[in-house]
Parts: C-alpha cells; sequence; structure tokens
C-alpha cells in the first residue's frame, strides 16, 4: 500500500499527488478532470471519467410451476425487494392468477403490462432516488396509531375493527418492503449517493431494524383485534385488559418520540418499563380464566417486546443525524 502526504493548498483545500502509474494507465494528461465520490465508510474514490448509472432493465423470470403459493409468494417478494425492474411470471397460471395478481396490486408501483394463458409481465415504476426512508417511517408510524387507536375502541367498547385494522397493516407491509427496496439497493451498490440524508451503512441496518419491529407491531395489533372478534370477555376482565393496553399504546407513542428526537434518556425509561408490564400481563393471565384474554395478552407481550426493541435502537445509536 502506497501513501501520499497531504498538503494544503490556499485557504479551502487541501492536495495530494497522484502515482505515476495510475496516471499512465488511465491514460491522463495534465489538465485532466479526476471525479471522486463519498462512500459509506468515509472513503473517498477516485475516478478517470464521470460514470454514469447504467439504463439497463434488471429482469427475472419466475416460473411458477409446480410450485405452491406460498413459495410463489416469496420469490415474487425476493424479486421486487431486489430491485428487479421487469418480472416475467409464467407456467400454468390458472391455479393462482387471482392470488398472484392481488399480491401485486398489494405491491407500491408495480403494473401487469402483459397478460396471457401461461405469463405475467410485470413491470416497476418506482424511482427509489424519490423514496424517502424517514418519511415512509413516518408514515407507516402514523398508521399504527390509527391502528392501536382502532384496537382500543375494539377493547373498550367492543367494536369489531378487525378488517379496517387488517386493512391498515396491509398499508405497513407495502412500506416495508418498499424500504427493503431502497436498503438493499444501496447495499448492493455500496453507494449511499441515493439518500444524501443517510451517513453511513449503520443508518440503512438502524431503518431496516426499526420498519421490521414497526411492521411486528402491526401485525399482532391485527391478531389481536381477530381474536377479539369472537372473545367473550367479562366487564372486569375487560377493564384490566384496557388498563395494560393503555400502557402499552403510550409507551409506543413514547418510544417513537425517543427515536425521533434520538432521546437516549427517554429511550431507557421505556425499555426499563417492559418489565412493569409484562409482570402485569403475567399476573393477570395466573388469574384470570379466559383462555382468549390469555391469547391476548400474550400478543400484548410481543408488542411490548417490539417497542424495546425500538428503544434499544436508540439506545444503540451512536450517529449524529
Amino acid at each position: 500500500m502506497e501513501y501520499r502526504k497531504l498538503i494544503r493548498f490556499g485557504n479551502s483545500s487541501h492536495i495530494i499527488s497522484l502515482p505515476n502509474s495510475w496516471v499512465r494507465k488511465n491514460k491522463l494528461k495534465k489538465g485532466a478532470l479526476i471525479y471522486f465520490s463519498e462512500n459509506g465508510n468515509g472513503e473517498i474514490i477516485l475516478s478517470p471519467e464521470l460514470k454514469k448509472e447504467e439504463n439497463i432493465q434488471q429482469s427475472i423470470t419466475i416460473n411458477i410451476t409446480g410450485k405452491n403459493m406460498p413459495t410463489i409468494e416469496r420469490e415474487i417478494m425476493s424479486a421486487y425487494v431486489n430491485d428487479y425492474e421487469i418480472m416475467n411470471i409464467c407456467g400454468d397460471l390458472k391455479k393462482y392468477r387471482k392470488e398472484i395478481e392481488a399480491l401485486l396490486g398489494n405491491l407500491l408501483a408495480l403494473e401487469v403490462m402483459e397478460r396471457s394463458q401461461n405469463k405475467l409481465v410485470v413491470k416497476d415504476f418506482l424511482n427509489l432516488k424519490e423514496v424517502s426512508m424517514d418519511d415512509n417511517i413516518r408514515r407507516t408510524d402514523w398508521t399504527i396509531r390509527s391502528m392501536m387507536h382502532e384496537l382500543r375502541d375494539s377493547i373498550d367498547k367492543g367494536v369489531d375493527n378487525f378488517d379496517s385494522i387488517s386493512n391498515l397493516d396491509l398499508n405497513v407491509n407495502k412500506v416495508r418492503f418498499l424500504l427493503y427496496r431502497a436498503i438493499n439497493k444501496c447495499l448492493k451498490n455500496n453507494n449511499l449517493d441515493f439518500y444524501p440524508n443517510i451517513k453511513s451503512f449503520m443508518d440503512l441496518l438502524n431503518y431496516r431494524l426499526i420498519i421490521n419491529n414497526l411492521e411486528d407491531i402491526a401485525d399482532d395489533c391485527k391478531r389481536v383485534a381477530r381474536f377479539l372478534k369472537t372473545a367473550k370477555i367479562k366487564k372486569n376482565d375487560k377493564n384490566e385488559l384496557k388498563r395494560i393496553y393503555s400502557k402499552i399504546e403510550e409507551s409506543y407513542l413514547n418510544v417513537m418520540k425517543a427515536f425521533y428526537s434520538n432521546n437516549k434518556q427517554l429511550a431507557h425509561e421505556i425499555a426499563s418499563n417492559k418489565y412493569e408490564i409484562i409482570d402485569d400481563c403475567r399476573e393477570f393471565f395466573n388469574r384470570c380464566e379466559n383462555k382468549n384474554v390469555g391469547v391476548i395478552l400474550e400478543k400484548l407481550k410481543a408488542i411490548e417486546s417490539f417497542i424495546r426493541n425500538i428503544a434499544r435502537i436508540v439506545i444503540d445509536n451512536e450517529i449524529i443525524k
């Protein structure tokens, strides 16, 4: 490894010399332009020419013959998060056509361009440079707040909000896979230029962890709503369930506040409160005879655990935004 000494040049710049071997190899002469970019590790990459993004559409063929729907779904989702612009879904579509088209309809910016008996051609119209990580985290947060509000009505007033909560959960899933795509693109290209507000690859990891835990919270809100549809809960049990749920809802609102403001002290308080809420759930479970309530309590405990995970992300984050 060679090294060069950094030399002060004027009041606003510094210079280093370039090896003759590199200059000759790239056929450079005095006055030639050298382009540089900074990667996510704080390193500067020099290039003798301006590299433009390749305008090549990545395509993938997914053959569904002999596969069940869960396998087909996983393959389509994998192609989506890995940023393939064209998906050719081929094989015997008769059995799963409706399910496949419903799945595609739940993914942002996809459109079926061609339909035939044995083939679907799907094109992606999304510009990932227009995707804001922060805006989509906030979008997911507000969706979950709506889910929690409706879930509170289901516990308190016995309102069946399952269908509404389930539809909101679909919106959370859409954003999750969208952010997976954005994160994967940065990692595959070893480049953070797509998102200037992201300072390091550690930021990408935190966004991935945040959206995972938010999606888990949304899933368990939906599951609680499903159990509430058939659970017959006595008034006293309902009041206790409502009390515990209110603590969890407050915990969620506070952890997102801590996340947005990078408030480590608040995050520590939320992480510590987890044990109090878990103990409340356990004590209530031990004295409650209603099995449905026990199942609901397990889901509430899981939600609180995911909230604590977000608190730990804030606590562990040493990057100044």
